[in-house]
């Protein structure tokens, strides 16, 4: 079984804060987040962790969600939210 790894923005800032990104692609290797994330955090958001955050996808590490987004959930959270339950329920 193939694990996918996917963060909303919340516990991506989170992370960055604390210094704690470098522990992600430690414990899951590839992690990604949909566009929407990227864009709540980048570029022209002034985001805690925005410099770790950047640097993370340079990287690679951090991925964006290379597909379209397929809305099987229309729930009443933010975009980035959304998008990441729709991709674990796809």
């Amino acid at each position: 079984m193939t694990r996918l790894v996917i963060i909303d923005s919340s516990p991506l800032i989170g992370l960055a804060i604390v210094d704690g990104l470098q522990w992600l692609p430690a414990i899951f290797g590839t992690v990604y987040l949909p566009e929407s994330v990227k864009r709540e955090v980048l570029p022209d958001k002034n985001a805690p962790g925005k410099t770790a955050i950047a640097h993370a996808i340079d990287v690679g590490w951090l991925t964006i969600w290379p597909e379209p987004i397929k809305p099987l959930l229309d729930i009443d959270l933010d975009a980035g939210e959304t998008d990441c339950i729709n991709v674990a329920l796809g």
